[in-house]
């Protein structure tokens, strides 16, 4: 017996208009993502309780509350000002979801983890550069501008291709990745 793939039609589980919906509720989520991370390390203080820190305050000045405190904690600990693309990312993939809105998108659904690893470029580069390079600013952060995965990569690149061969290496990757994530 032979099939013919091409007139089988894949069966939708939600309705059309309901599928719409949630697809822009998604996007919806998303773009309240990429808000909230953005005004959460905007408002970083080191005064406020994290978890690179303890603080004897129940005043916070994160206007995301204790949980932005801690999250934008977290981030800029690990990434340094590189936290940064986070948001950037959140708002890359509304772009992409609202580009997507209303059509099929097969040839987009192929390859999706092309902008994950895009993404993961992107911020892995941009931390070790901003601690191979940038660790003079003047920045209030948890750790020393880049967070302990610049300082931690940029170390090890820095001995393997020495400090002007890992600049120029670190800057081709940041464009790659920023290539692969905004398509």
């Amino acid at each position: 017996m032979i099939f013919n793939r091409a007139k089988a039609k894949p069966k939708r589980v939600l309705p059309p208009r309901l599928a719409r919906l949630v697809g822009e509720s998604w996007w919806l989520l998303l773009v309240g993502l990429g808000v909230y991370v953005l005004m959460i390390l905007v408002t970083y203080s080191k005064g406020d309780p994290g978890w690179s820190h303890s603080v004897g305050t129940d005043r916070l000045s994160n206007a995301g509350g204790r949980i932005g405190a801690w999250f934008a904690d977290v981030l800029l600990y690990l990434f340094g000002l590189s936290a940064y693309w986070w948001a950037v990312c959140c708002l890359c993939i509304t772009y992409w979801a609202y580009r997507r809105l209303g059509t099929e998108a097969a040839e987009e659904e192929r390859y999706p983890m092309i902008p994950a690893v895009g993404f993961l470029l992107l911020i892995l580069s941009s931390s070790s550069f901003e601690a191979l390079r940038l660790h003079s600013l003047q920045v209030d952060l948890p750790l020393a501008p880049g967070g302990m995965l610049g300082i931690a990569l940029s170390g090890v690149l820095s001995r393997w291709f020495g400090f002007a061969g890992c600049t120029i290496a670190l800057l081709l990757l940041m464009g790659i990745g920023l290539s692969l994530l905004t398509g």
